[in-house]
């Protein structure tokens, strides 16, 4: 169904005088209360009347917003339009790295501006504006008993049992259909959360924050897992640069299990189960959320080195090779082990072999020879452990090392070019810094 793009043009009279302006807000949010399929531009499966009419909707908030983002300070402080514009506003509200269908970049930009404008008006009445939406969708979670993970206070709640209650079958189906009819009518509420975030105290509003978050990072669309996850990692940015990191919330309510098995789906979002194209948007920003949340979740650094490490066997290093045919998703999942190496800082030495000899296998593959990018940025991974190790023990790793790269190197003398020579140099490098104190 195609939508006609209705925009009244702001005539610099008082908003109330005119219904146009209120009629089109109204007609936009009841528009936007329906299904969306996330990343329907990527997706070659959506159908272009789908496509379309996502884009007319998100193409129709654009304009919307553009001409809210033109209104006087004056107006835009009234009481009768501030909380209005603002509900609707707190439905843009994302970051760069949101994939959210219904908003566009000038959406949120055009957002974040009249947001801005409206905390120069009053920064007190944006926040409680802005906790009262989401107490209203809360209280809806609440009853749909969509989530009892976390008690008022917004801490993990120590026990979760169910007794009585039918885990499959109906009553399972039921949960379902409830998540399915509360997404249709919230899920555009998400960027609410973002407000709250960016400009107010995240600990003293944590009990609105967390089971508001918590309730889409447990639904089942990746999409709106991967959004919930984006502000999660906003609160994590957050909190790394605050004077309480080590007393930080993440730590004192004990939501670390709650985060990592929610992730735990973006964290697997692999072929052949997922599309390719779709892992790249989420693999990078789950991984980088992970870090952040052990730096916060585990003071102990014993204690977080040895969750990274189970993180790398049980999950990176097993993705790298699974993934290892599809040539940009494996250059995105080498580019997160090289910051995974940085995360270990000297625990890297203890992390090394297993790094090491799962590459090794990886070039041994004979297709591997093809992708050169590839090829370059194991070499470079490989040189980057070979460096955290102490010179003296270097040498156990230099047979299986040159037993790779002489077998490496006959592939690529096969070609030509720039990157052959590119790669036999960083090979050469490579062989030097693992014989040097060989004798």
């Amino acid at each position: 169904m195609s939508l006609h793009v209705h925009v009244g043009i702001y005539t610099g009279q008082d908003m109330s005088n005119d219904g146009t302006d209120w009629d089109a807000l109204n007609t936009i949010e009841e528009s936007l209360k329906r299904s969306w399929v996330w990343f329907a531009e990527s997706d070659q499966l959506v159908d272009h009347e789908t496509r379309k009419s996502q884009d007319d909707m998100s193409l129709e908030c654009e304009l919307k917003l553009q001409q809210l983002n033109s209104i006087d300070l004056e107006v835009l402080s009234d009481e009768r339009h501030f909380n209005r514009i603002l509900s609707f506003c707190g439905r843009f509200y994302y970051n760069k790295e949101s994939c959210v269908p219904w908003a566009s970049e000038k959406s949120c930009q055009y957002s974040k501006e009249i947001v801005n404008k409206l905390i120069q008006i009053d920064q007190s009445k944006v926040i409680e504006t802005i906790i009262s939406d989401v107490v209203t969708v809360l209280d809806e979670i609440k009853q749909l008993g969509l989530s009892n993970n976390v008690n008022i206070s917004g801490y993990r709640q120590q026990t979760r049992l169910a007794i009585n209650q039918k885990l499959l079958g109906q009553n399972y189906s039921k949960v379902l259909d409830q998540m399915d009819s509360f997404k249709l009518q919230h899920v555009t509420r998400m960027g609410s959360i973002n407000i709250l975030i960016e400009n107010a105290d995240i600990e003293s509003n944590w009990k609105y924050i967390l089971p508001f978050l918590l309730t889409f990072l447990d639904d089942a669309d990746l999409g709106v897992k991967r959004e919930a996850c984006n502000s999660l990692n906003e609160i994590f940015k957050s909190l790394l640069s605050s004077e309480k990191i080590k007393n930080n919330i993440i730590l004192k309510s004990q939501t670390m299990p709650l985060f990592t098995n929610a992730m735990q789906a973006l964290l697997l979002a692999l072929p052949s189960l997922t599309p390719e194209w779709k892992s790249r948007l989420i693999l990078p920003l789950t991984y980088e959320t992970t870090f952040r949340l052990y730096k916060l979740a585990i003071p102990n650094e014993l204690e977080r080195y040895t969750r990274l490490g189970s993180l790398l066997n049980d999950t990176l290093l097993p993705s790298l090779s699974k993934c290892k045919d599809y040539v940009e998703l494996t250059l995105i999942i080498l580019s997160i082990l090289k910051d995974f190496i940085k995360e270990c800082d000297g625990f890297a030495i203890v992390l090394c072999k297993q790094i090491i000899y799962t590459l090794i296998t990886i070039l041994m593959d004979p297709f591997i020879v093809h992708a050169d990018q590839v090829v370059l940025g194991i070499i470079d991974i490989l040189q980057d452990c070979i460096d955290e190790i102490p010179k003296e023990r270097r040498h156990k790793y230099y047979y299986d090392i040159k037993g790779c790269m002489g077998t490496l190197e006959r592939r690529i003398d096969r070609r030509d070019g720039y990157f052959q020579t590119l790669e036999k140099e960083k090979i050469d490098k490579l062989m030097k810094s693992v014989e040097k104190e060989r004798t």
